[in-house]
């Protein structure tokens, strides 16, 4: 069976939404200061703006609607099967310590995942101590929303993290519904394989938040 292709989401330029007739209305009494329409051309504005808002703002509500709108996402999420039909991704979401077998979940985000597009952005919040960082003891976990790395990176007290598919249709990845009644919709989560190297192209700093840039491959591709 041949894999399915994900293609490229991308939604730039993402612009923050206009101001309802209520805001307006409250604007013109003097009761509320209109902010300004913003518009983010790429990953690193985006990421500036959301990790400025404290992960909460304008930003991060323009970028999840253009998540959500985007045909191609939701293509990604079509051509993926029910969490049902692949028990171990499902059991390796859960996080159930001692019932989580790596392996096997890495086995079929091979055989089911979908092929991923040269350019793609994903990002994962987490520690990342070198330039160079290798994806070998299992599937892992990233997001199509750089608020959820930034929770992440956060918890863990690390680094969030852009990871740029360097290669086209080298690298699997399997995409988790945002929609319907699976659990987490909110972390627009995707699973990348393991067998990963990654090379550091960027550094930059907000709020006190080292983010990390990196390029994807595939080992032994």
């Amino acid at each position: 069976m041949s894999s399915p292709v994900f293609p490229l989401v991308n939604p730039y330029p993402v612009s923050s939404r206009d101001p309802s007739a209520r805001d307006v209305a409250l604007a013109e009494a003097g009761a509320l200061e209109l902010p300004s329409k913003e518009t983010y051309c790429g990953p690193r504005e985006i990421v500036q703006a959301v990790m400025r808002d404290e992960g909460v703002g304008a930003a991060h509500n323009a970028f999840e609607g253009s998540l959500k709108e985007s045909a191609e996402y939701k293509d990604w999420q079509r051509s993926m099967p029910y969490l049902k039909d692949v028990p171990n991704i499902s059991t390796f979401r859960k996080g159930r310590k001692g019932h989580v077998d790596p392996w096997k979940a890495n086995d079929e985000v091979l055989e089911v995942g979908g092929l991923l597009c040269a350019g793609q952005i994903l990002y994962r919040g987490g520690v990342f101590r070198h330039a160079e960082v290798a994806i070998s003891e299992g599937p892992v976990s990233t997001s199509m929303h750089p608020s959820v790395a930034r929770w992440h990176a956060i918890e863990v007290r690390g680094q969030v993290a852009i990871l740029r598919i360097a290669e086209d249709r080298k690298v699997k990845g399997f995409a988790y519904q945002t929609v319907g009644n699976q659990k987490h919709k909110a972390e627009f989560e995707v699973l990348l394989q393991s067998g990963l190297r990654l090379n550091q192209y960027e550094v930059f700093e907000v709020k006190g938040i080292t983010v990390k840039a990196y390029d994807v491959y595939r080992e032994n591709a």
